[in-house]
């Protein structure tokens, strides 16, 4: 017998459980969620795992290889001026250039470790020899571990500088024959965006940068022009030094000898020596200027420039360490005579 439902009822309708759909979407938004976390974790991992050698070391590593150039406040001898910062990697070969645009006469020029110097105070160019330090911005030697003898290294805190969070680093000496340095390094791009130099409790030099460009050539200098190529200096051994230094601060040693030869001047000598953060240039000359003053200290902005005279000699020392440094190896310069 086959029973047929009476007409005009209206069954239930089936119940569709709805769990397996929630329970879908659920476990994709955590997927999602525990992916981002994941993903995210290394970044953050990273920059908290750095200390302060490790802020250091990627700031060095960062210059070798990227293109910038800016604008920034310089502040020294307690006046600020403006300066362009170009800087460019060629080849795996740095070079980058400091001018002033209050004062086109001031410029620094750093390519593949070599620099020059153009002081308005000294009136004359300065040729440098090849430097752990010379005039630049977040400039550092290869090797930092070694100097931890010298200098007390920490971080700081961080801040934000032209948009930007930066981590503060200090590099801090342990006696009277260096200077101290901060550097706030770019948390993303490991550039610097501001450095100081400081000693006896007080800022000696500082740069900020207002604006700063990525990837971009750099600016022609105005202040020096075409490099001149004719007139490379000589690079000698250590061992034909004719001169002799009686005393040097601790740590400090020789790095390099070179003899630069310019159209109408005598050969100008120039020996280098460094603990490896700081730097000092001796430069030897002869002179047939009768007036021999004495021995004079000046200081710009961290840089310490000591002058005596020697005989028919001219001695030039100078460099950005304290003037206790710069003084200590002006006055212990000694000639060797020729047996």
């Amino acid at each position: 017998m086959v029973f047929f439902p009476p007409r005009n009822i209206q069954l239930a309708p089936k119940v569709r459980c709805t769990y397996p759909i929630i329970l879908r979407r659920f476990f994709c938004r955590f997927l999602l969620v525990f992916s981002c976390i994941v993903m995210s974790v290394p970044l953050y991992a990273d920059e908290a795992s750095l200390d302060a050698m490790g802020w250091l070391k990627a700031m060095r590593d960062a210059r070798k290889h990227l293109d910038f150039h800016g604008t920034a406040a310089l502040l020294r001898n307690n006046q600020v001026q403006m300066v362009a910062v170009s800087h460019c990697v060629t080849g795996g070969v740095e070079r980058e250039s400091m001018y002033s645009l209050d004062d086109p006469g001031q410029e620094v020029v750093r390519k593949a470790g070599h620099s020059s110097y153009f002081l308005p105070e000294a009136q004359r160019k300065l040729a440098g020899g090849k430097t752990p330090l010379p005039g630049g911005v977040g400039v550092l030697p290869d090797e930092l571990a070694g100097y931890q003898r010298f200098y007390r290294f920490s971080l700081g805190s961080q801040e934000r500088l032209i948009g930007r969070q930066a981590q503060e680093v200090i590099i801090e000496p342990v006696d009277e024959y260096r200077y101290g340095r901060r550097f706030w390094i770019d948390v993303d791009t490991r550039l610097p965006l501001k450095y100081q130099v400081f000693g006896n409790g007080q800022i000696l030099e500082q740069l900020v940068f207002s604006e700063l460009t990525l990837d971009a050539a750099p600016k022609p200098s105005p202040a020096t022009g075409p490099e001149n190529t004719a007139h490379r200096p000589e690079t000698l051994p250590l061992e034909s030094l004719r001169w002799r230094l009686a005393q040097v601060p601790p740590g400090y040693q020789w790095v390099s000898y070179t003899r630069h030869h310019a159209p109408g001047r005598p050969p100008l000598e120039h020996l280098l020596l460094s603990d490896g953060l700081s730097a000092l240039s001796l430069y030897i000359e002869t002179t047939d200027n009768v007036t021999r003053l004495k021995k004079q200290l000046h200081r710009f902005g961290a840089v310490n420039l000591y002058l005596r005279f020697i005989g028919a000699y001219q001695i030039t020392v100078m460099g950005e360490a304290p003037a206790a440094a710069v003084g200590l190896v002006g006055d212990n310069v000694r000639r060797v005579e020729q047996p």
